[in-house]
């Protein structure tokens, strides 16, 4: 099994000779996430530069809804685009591989709906899982983890996703967990703490328009923690899948 800082340092290695990934990342990770950052502080009423918060607090969760599900799809578009990319680090080892942002944005698309409902089902039985005892929902959660690499990089989605990640995790559960747990500290915890220096920060507090400029900033760790994040789980599942072909396979 890699370890957790060979997988890091393959992730960023492969992000650095696919240049498409920053336009990945500025237009489905960034901005969207941007905008979402500044949907949630007209929900909490918060100041904004160039927003109001509507009076009526009802008529501003309707309204903001339909944007906050939007914003979402098009952060999926980003996830699937990303790994749409990373499925040449199962199918084949070879160098740069050349591919515009036009034709990995169609490409990703057929990929939005299938990962959104196969992680809306995934919640469902994680949280089922944990209703009945806690344990079982964080084991399940933990071996559906490669649900979306599925997805996209073989083509099955909802329960058999599931089931198919489930299958891959089993007998390694314990190992994985240790991996994500190390892989996720070491990638988001920059990120927050980025994110809680500048939101605590006087200087932001100057004026309302640098209001918009965290935001930005804090996106921009934020979505680069994710790609990283993608790019590792892939590493980490081909490296199960090249290490038992078989016992995967079944």
């Amino acid at each position: 099994m890699p370890s957790i800082l060979s997988l890091i340092g393959a992730s960023w290695t492969f992000y650095r000779k696919q240049p498409v990934l920053n336009w990945v990342l500025v237009w489905f990770l960034i901005m969207p996430q941007t905008l979402l950052n500044m949907l949630s502080r007209l929900m909490e009423g918060t100041r904004y530069p160039f927003l109001q918060a509507l009076p009526d607090k009802k008529l501003t969760i309707l309204l903001v809804l339909p944007g906050f599900l939007l914003l979402t799809l098009i952060i999926i578009w980003g996830v699937a685009c990303v790994l749409v990319v990373c499925r040449r680090i199962i199918q084949s080892r070879a160098g740069r591989a050349r591919t515009s942002f036009a034709t990995l944005r169609k490409e990703a698309a057929p990929y939005i709906l299938p990962l959104f409902f196969t992680s809306i089902l995934r919640s469902c039985f994680t949280l089922f899982w944990a209703i009945l005892l806690v344990v079982p929902g964080i084991i399940y959660s933990i071996r559906t983890t490669f649900y979306a690499v599925v997805v996209v990089a073989e083509d099955i989605s909802y329960r058999a996703a599931l089931h198919r990640s489930t299958t891959m995790v089993k007998g390694r559960t314990g190992q994985i967990f240790w991996i994500l747990l190390g892989m996720n500290v070491l990638l988001f915890l920059p990120a927050i703490m980025v994110t809680a220096a500048l939101e605590f920060s006087p200087f932001f507090t100057l004026t309302d328009w640098l209001i918009p400029l965290a935001d930005i900033i804090e996106s921009s760790f934020f979505g680069l923690a994710v790609i990283l994040s993608l790019i590792a789980s892939v590493e980490l599942f081909a490296a199960i899948k090249k290490r038992n072909p078989i016992e995967v396979e079944l």
